[in-house]
Formats: structure tokens, C-alpha cells, sequence
């Protein structure tokens, strides 16, 4: 493996994270929006579901990139 494939593998790795992390986000925005509507008055629910979205969607992106760049097989050093 050559130095451009393991960079190449590290940047499909964290592009895979932060898909990982916006997956999160929508499915946190749509259960929580819906909890979040009967708790708080209109716009207060949903900026309340946006900001626990985003915070999770930043969250599992941020440690799912890391995991998959720990995956990623370093170069082996010539010998």
C-alpha cells in the first residue's frame, strides 16, 4: 500500500464518519422533535430537537471518523 492509498483510505474513512454522523442526526431530529413538541411550545421544542440532533450528529461523527481512521492499515516502512 502506497502512501496515496493510505491517505486516500483515511479520507474515505472520515467522509464515512461524518455520513455515519448526519444518519444520527436525522433520526435524533425525527424522534425528537416529536417528543419534543408535547414538552415545550412550538418553536422552543424544536430548537430543543435541533440542538440535541446536532450535538449528536457532531458527536457519533466525530468518534466514528476516529474508529475508521484506527482501522485504516498503516505503510509497511521498507526494510
Amino acid at each position: 500500500m502506497t502512501a496515496a492509498d493510505q491517505r486516500a483510505d483515511r479520507i474515505s474513512a472520515r467522509v464515512t464518519g461524518i455520513g455515519v454522523g448526519l444518519i444520527t442526526l436525522m433520526v435524533i431530529w425525527l424522534i425528537s422533535a416529536r417528543i419534543m413538541e408535547r414538552i415545550f411550545t412550538t418553536p422552543t421544542g424544536a430548537y430543543a430537537a435541533m440542538a440535541l440532533a446536532v450535538t449528536a450528529g457532531v458527536a457519533v461523527s466525530v468518534v466514528m471518523a476516529r474508529r475508521f481512521v484506527q482501522q485504516v492499515r498503516p505503510t509497511p516502512s521498507p526494510s
